[in-house]
């Protein structure tokens, strides 16, 4: 099977949680990361479109993943997630899909 060299952009709005004390502070940042998957594109779409609720299965940082809320677009499964991580920094976030193509 020919692989496909795919560039796969990904762009999330993340909440970061704080300490209980201080729970209306949150601070909402965007990140944007580029990275190149030697796969075929349609393989990649499946881990991080339909399987976007998934994280904890196919992200080492991610411990565990909850999503909520209806999808906001056609064929997503959600409209958001919530991740406890493991990840220098971070405990948890929540990520909601602004854009699903």
């Amino acid at each position: 099977m020919q692989r496909i060299l795919t560039t796969l952009i990904i762009m999330a709005t993340v909440s970061i949680a704080v300490p209980a004390q201080e729970k209306e502070n949150y601070k909402e940042i965007i990140l944007s990361k580029r990275i190149q998957i030697n796969a075929p594109a349609d393989e990649v779409w499946e881990v991080v479109g339909p399987g976007f609720g998934d994280a904890h299965i196919w992200a080492s940082t991610v411990d565990h993943a909850v999503t909520s809320g209806e999808p906001e677009f056609e064929g997503a499964s959600c409209s958001s997630r919530s991740c406890d991580l493991n990840a220098k920094g971070f405990s948890h976030i929540k990520e909601e899909i602004t854009i699903y193509d």
